[in-house]
């Protein structure tokens, strides 16, 4: 019985060729998938950072000190001209915490703008406008390039002309909810002493003798300044 034996003499250019193609198209799949767990590493990483930035910032706004040293900057004679476009925003102690054109850890503030509404000709000057501070970030993920965050705060503006704005300050908005529950309250006491309340210093108008007794009556005038002037604190 004859055996045929047939010897290989390794693989054919067409095996090699077919092998390195799928070799390459494993390769090339591997490294795309590779990228899109890299990028998307570092989208979760910036949404974080940028999360983080804007939520210092908002903290920041609120206080009406740290929001007047950020827009009290433009000076020309006696006013402060209002800028839509912001350089730098400060705390309280006038330290830059954000900074247009500057890395913040390893995310990029490309921009910071203010935008407010059309300033109506009837507009009250004591009426806070409300405002929103726009900040463009940019992160080093493909889909983090361009992220905007809009910050509304509450500004006191003055219309000198169609073109020009007077900054006149902030109002914080826990400060502005803390006034409203003081002039509440202040009211409440004034009616229950009888007396008329005088809604442009938010105090009771105790120069009548109204109160509860009179002047010389039971409720004293002088105990009622004391609880006022504790209360406006």
């Amino acid at each position: 019985m004859i055996n045929n034996i047939h010897k290989s003499n390794g693989f054919s250019l067409i095996e090699i060729t077919v092998a390195m193609g799928l070799m390459g198209a494993f390769v090339m799949g591997f490294l795309k998938l590779s990228d899109k767990i890299v990028d998307s590493e570092k989208r979760m990483m910036d949404l974080m950072e940028m999360n983080d930035v804007i939520t210092r910032v908002r903290y920041i706004m609120n206080d009406a000190m740290a929001c007047n040293n950020t827009f009290r900057v433009n000076r020309i004679n006696d006013k402060y001209i209002f800028s839509k476009d912001i350089l730098q925003i400060r705390d309280r102690k006038k330290r830059v915490v954000l900074e247009t054109g500057k890395k913040i850890g390893r995310i990029m503030v490309s921009s910071m703008r203010a935008s407010i509404d059309t300033i109506d000709d009837d507009h009250i000057m004591e009426e806070p406008l409300m405002s929103a501070i726009i900040v463009e970030l940019k992160g080093r993920s493909k889909l983090t390039q361009r992220k905007i965050f809009k910050i509304s705060i509450p500004l006191m503006l003055n219309p000198i002309s169609k073109t020009e704005t007077e900054f006149i300050g902030c109002d914080s908005i826990v400060g502005g909810v803390a006034a409203e529950m003081v002039n509440q309250t202040m009211m409440r006491m004034c009616k229950t002493l009888n007396v008329p309340y005088n809604d442009i210093e938010g105090t009771c108008d105790m120069s009548g003798g109204n109160a509860v007794g009179g002047q010389a009556g039971i409720i004293d005038p002088a105990m009622i300044q004391k609880i006022m002037e504790m209360m406006q604190k």
